[in-house]
């Protein structure tokens, strides 16, 4: 509990600070994580071989005090505001937003530039609420990590080939962090999400329904599965500070992302529980894939009701909080 109070939410909420255009770098920085997971994982099986699980975490204390401790009491910075610099790329950003406003002041509406909503306003908006309904939900298509062993091995795989076949999924983490920040610019933040939504479905029904123990078609799902881990690391902080803005970037997203954190705590249980229940990780994949489904639907109502409400700030008719 006390290590994943720093640790999960960092890069998410410092990052969107520094980076006017900020999700590729969320990208990049997640995926750094997965890399350093992949790195990190053999040198503490290796600590723990040789010295059991004392010396496993002596080592991660080791690296924390001599290397995060330091780092964040002394380098890093949470705004470019506490050294007196700005975002990188700021001077776009602004241009950008001075030419919408200068469009809306033309068409009849506000011409001031937009920096988000505060908290006390976002309350008021209908998918500020239905977004926490998508947040506890999405946890339960990446809480199924922990059990990503125990499912190739109901698929026939023996314990050599589960722990190849499992780093693809971890490949698949590194890789979908790394590219869907640069997606959502490239392509758009809503196609994105969209794709990643739909991805999830059929991974997931794959699983559910493929069951031998073929290892090139296992590791390809279970990459995918990695993939769309994306969607909370790197999807929820560009989803909130597209509908939101950066005013109130910081606790709105803390927010959300404390109920994220408490439903995979949960959801990885009742994995497990469905899995002693039912006998087969079958039906894990299955509740999954639906739950996919309804993340897309949720996905498509909430975007197309912030793109609404930006309408109705551009227009004038939405009004500030005083």
């Amino acid at each position: 509990i006390l290590a994943g109070l720093g640790i999960f939410i960092t890069a998410p909420v410092v990052i969107p600070s520094w980076f006017a255009y900020s999700a590729t770098y969320l990208g990049i920085a997640a995926g750094c994580g997965g890399l350093g997971g992949m790195i990190g994982a053999p040198i503490i099986s290796y600590f723990i071989k040789s010295g059991g699980y004392p010396a496993g975490f002596m080592f991660s204390a080791v690296v924390a005090a001599v290397v995060l401790i330091p780092l964040g009491l002394f380098v890093m910075r949470f705004k470019p505001e506490e050294i007196g610099a700005q975002p990188y790329d700021i001077e776009r950003f602004q241009r950008e937003q001075a030419a919408i406003a200068e469009k809306a002041a033309a068409a009849g509406g506000t011409g001031a530039v937009f920096n988000g909503y505060s908290e006390a306003e976002v309350r008021k908006m209908p998918h500020w609420w239905l977004l926490w309904v998508f947040v506890a939900l999405l946890p339960f298509l990446n809480g199924v990590f922990m059990h990503v062993p125990g499912a190739l091995g109901d698929k026939g795989l023996d314990v050599i080939l589960v722990g190849t076949v499992l780093s693809f999924y971890q490949f698949g983490v590194a890789g979908g962090q790394f590219i869907i920040g640069w997606f959502s610019e490239k392509l758009g933040v809503n196609a994105t999400l969209y794709l990643w939504a739909a991805i999830a479905v059929v991974t997931a029904g794959g699983l559910a329904a493929y069951n031998q123990p073929v290892v090139a078609v296992l590791a390809s799902l279970v990459f995918l599965l990695g993939l769309i881990r994306a969607l909370t690391t790197v999807g929820l902080p560009i989803i909130v500070k597209t509908l939101f803005g950066m005013k109130d970037y910081s606790k709105i997203f803390s927010s959300y992302y404390t109920v994220v954190m408490w439903a995979g705590a949960i959801y990885i249980t009742v994995q497990g529980w469905l899995r002693d229940t039912t006998g087969s990780y079958n039906t894990v994949f299955m509740i999954i894939s639906g739950i996919a489904v309804v993340l897309l639907i949720l996905l498509f109502i909430i975007m197309s009701m912030g793109k609404a409400q930006e309408q109705k700030r551009l227009s004038g008719e939405w009004k500030p909080m005083q």
